[in-house]
């Protein structure tokens, strides 16, 4: 019996996660799995190439699910045939182990530190129109560094590889503030962006799912709602962009209200995943 992994980004022979997810358990594969996404050119045929293979779908962008997967591990809360495991979850847990508390974790590191900087945007994808139309307008009070591939104006970044580093949030933690708006807002579609803010103790400006608070703490960041007017958001920064008691009031709360109830949600599917596995 076999996993097959096919359809992931350029490069990935075996998925991280399920890889670790078998040595940590030392499972033993029962039955023939594929475990596949949404890239590569395989899609037209697996389902017929495939066809008596547990089929697991895996997704990291907005594309939510797949209705020919027998599973899919995603973005949606957890169901029958759903399991939630979010992006920087499982870059986390692959990381730093999957006993790592990553909520608690990022509670105990949330904190202010000195700002010489106002404001970032880092961003390749140009596709995301109210994206850009905020960081014009946000531009348009002070200049915004513009650190990724789209409109670069700054080039802070130019020489950072990993943008899972020390060294990156370094950098990013010099801003007040950083725009980190999904490339979409659908319900439960959230990736790592708003996770990295916090990790690099910068105050989030977000803008995407509508459920954002379900895990991240309200008083923490600046949540742009999906049809709200730009403008009373870029009042409110100029005034926390001018007053420090205010803006000081974003780390006198953590960002994660109950940090034990989301790392026993994330273990409890990392266990889904492994039952999945030897079932």
């Amino acid at each position: 019996m076999s996993i097959v992994y096919t359809n992931f980004w350029p490069g990935v022979i075996k998925f991280n996660i399920i890889e670790k997810i078998i040595e940590y358990f030392n499972i033993k594969i029962k039955r023939n799995i594929i475990i596949y996404s949404k890239f590569g050119n395989d899609k037209k045929y697996l389902h017929e190439k495939y066809n008596d293979f547990l089929k697991i779908f895996y997704t990291a962008e907005s594309q939510l699910t797949e209705p020919n997967a027998n599973y899919v591990i995603g973005f949606k809360p957890t169901s029958e045939n759903y399991i939630q495991l979010l992006p920087f979850e499982r870059v986390d847990k692959v990381q730093y182990g999957l006993d790592f508390k990553l909520y608690q974790t990022l509670n105990s590191y949330w904190k202010l530190k000195k700002k010489t900087k106002f404001c970032c945007f880092i961003v390749s994808n140009p596709l995301c129109n109210k994206r850009n139309k905020f960081f014009k307008l946000l531009n348009n009070y002070k200049k915004v560094d513009s650190l990724g591939k789209y409109e670069n104006n700054c080039d802070l970044l130019k020489n950072i590889e990993n943008y899972d580093s020390n060294e990156y949030y370094n950098i990013i933690s010099q801003y007040k503030f950083i725009i980190c708006f999904e490339n979409k807002s659908k319900p439960y579609y959230l990736t790592e962006k708003i996770y990295n803010s916090y990790k690099s103790n910068t105050v989030p400006i977000y803008w995407g799912d509508p459920h954002v608070t379900n895990i991240f703490n309200a008083k923490t960041f600046i949540n742009i709602g999906k049809y709200s007017d730009f403008d009373k958001y870029i009042h409110l920064i100029k005034l926390l962009d001018n007053n420090d008691e205010l803006y000081n009031e974003f780390f006198k709360h953590k960002p994660i209200v109950e940090p034990k109830l989301h790392d026993d949600r994330v273990n409890n599917n990392i266990k889904k995943i492994r039952n999945l596995l030897t079932s």
